[in-house]
């Protein structure tokens, strides 16, 4: 039964690494605009006194540089609505590919 087990593991893991098929033009446009994972800090500041200011940071997805900054300027003035962003600065992040069969 574990021989099995571990057949169908091996299986899986071959079924995955496969070369990808050649696809029609639209889903390969649409493989092109996959989403980058960035890293955005922000500079806020209070809208009480103006005195006050915060750096902020988080993770954000993005097709562009400006998508991500504008989905984490989103996710910041949700959080903190009393404050303004003055500024952000965006960083792409290279997420490591899993390798296919290393644990075989």
């Amino acid at each position: 039964m574990n021989l099995i087990i571990k057949a169908v593991a091996v299986l899986a893991l071959a079924m995955q690494c496969q070369a990808p098929q050649a696809a029609p033009a639209i889903f390969a446009a649409q493989a092109a605009r996959t989403n980058t994972l960035y890293a955005v800090s922000g500079i806020l500041r209070s809208k009480a006194d103006g005195a006050v200011i915060k750096l902020v940071q988080g993770l954000a997805y993005g097709v562009t540089r400006d998508d991500a900054v504008e989905a984490f300027s989103r996710d910041v003035l949700t959080k903190y609505k009393t404050y303004t962003l003055i500024d952000t600065v965006a960083t792409s992040l290279m997420v490591p590919k899993p390798v296919c069969g290393e644990s075989i």
